[in-house]
């Protein structure tokens, strides 16, 4: 018999549970954002919608016209619980659920109309059969994609392409304006084309599976944990380890440091990127290095709040390119 989550087991004993003992449900406020999905293809005159399962990751499998929700989207306890194990927890806003259900729409459609057969689709992103890279390293200054999720992740693959650009068409009213003249617009162009032949229509015979179920998972939540710390590269030492100290104490002070540098963040990094020619994506990384180093060890603020910010500016204005040269820009997939 399934079991509910229960207020009473601690983090360890919920670490200690098996992911397929639990009777898992999505909240209302994501299912509004599904609502809104189907909304926005209503819009686009596409009769196509896809279908939904939890998981163990955001991912729409080859074949199949549907997408897979993580299921720790599925109760405020498990959210919580995988932001304490990672520092994050991908699509818990419903803004941001909403941005990766739209992503995996673009791999899902592109399944059940079997896009990516045609042979201009294939010339424009590139092929599906391409490997998928264990990382990549953005280049923040092209032109040749899209931005819609984080990390320049159109830059990731030919599929990731095509998701990001389906996306950006499907949920912006002025792509033709912020994208005129580059090579991401030809792209989205001829999404806006192929959209316009298959509005109205059914797709192909769409593969309804359900593929890797939360319900057939049986991990303990501590190894799935453990795994997905793995795949990201999140178990090597933060960067900002060895010398946040100078600045941040875990045992005194008065303002959480997380908080501070999120505040701050626009203005280091426009100050930084002025004084050193650093792209603003790599400032941004190295300040969530930092950031995650005060979230894991529960840092305050040692000295006020324009030292502090000054102390942030040297250090990341000494290291920055030792910080790049280690690798820390890639992104792991």
């Amino acid at each position: 018999m399934k079991k509910k989550i229960s207020d009473a087991l601690s983090d360890e004993q919920l670490l200690e549970c098996r992911i397929n003992s639990f009777d898992l449900v999505l909240p209302k406020k994501y299912q509004e954002q599904i609502d809104l999905l189907y909304k926005k293809l209503k819009a686009k005159k596409i009769l196509w919608k896809p279908h939904f399962w939890l998981s163990n990751e955001w991912f729409s499998p080859d074949g199949v016209g549907g997408m897979a929700i993580p299921f720790v989207l599925s109760h405020p306890r498990l959210t919580k619980l995988e932001k304490t194990q990672l520092g994050f927890c991908e699509g818990e806003s419903p803004q941001e659920f909403f941005k990766l259900l739209c992503h995996e729409a673009g791999h899902a459609i592109d399944n059940a109309y079997r896009l990516r057969k045609k042979k201009y689709r294939q010339a424009l992103f590139g092929k599906t059969s391409k490997s998928y890279p264990r990382s990549y390293k953005p280049k923040p200054d092209s032109k040749d994609f899209v931005f819609f999720l984080e990390d320049y992740y159109a830059q990731a693959h030919p599929d990731e392409d095509w998701a990001e650009t389906f996306a950006v068409w499907l949920t912006s009213s002025n792509w033709r304006e912020e994208y005129g003249g580059t090579k991401a617009l030809i792209k989205l162009m001829y999404i806006d084309k192929l959209m316009s032949e298959i509005r109205d229509s059914r797709s192909f015979k769409t593969d309804k599976r359900v593929v890797e179920n939360y319900k057939s998972d049986r991990r303990t939540l501590r190894q799935y944990f453990k795994s997905k710390k793995k795949s990201l590269n999140l178990e090597r030492e933060l960067f900002s380890k060895h010398i946040i100290e100078c600045g941040f104490s875990a045992t005194s002070g008065r303002r959480a440091a997380v908080q501070f540098i999120q505040r701050k963040e626009g203005k280091l990094v426009d100050s930084l990127h002025k004084e050193t020619g650093v792209d603003k994506w790599s400032l941004r990384k190295f300040l969530r290095d930092i950031t995650l180093t005060c979230k894991q060890n529960g840092y305050k603020l040692k000295l006020d709040e324009k030292e502090t910010e000054e102390f942030l500016f040297v250090y990341i204005r000494d290291h920055i390119h030792e910080f790049i040269k280690s690798g820390r820009t890639k992104v792991y997939m």
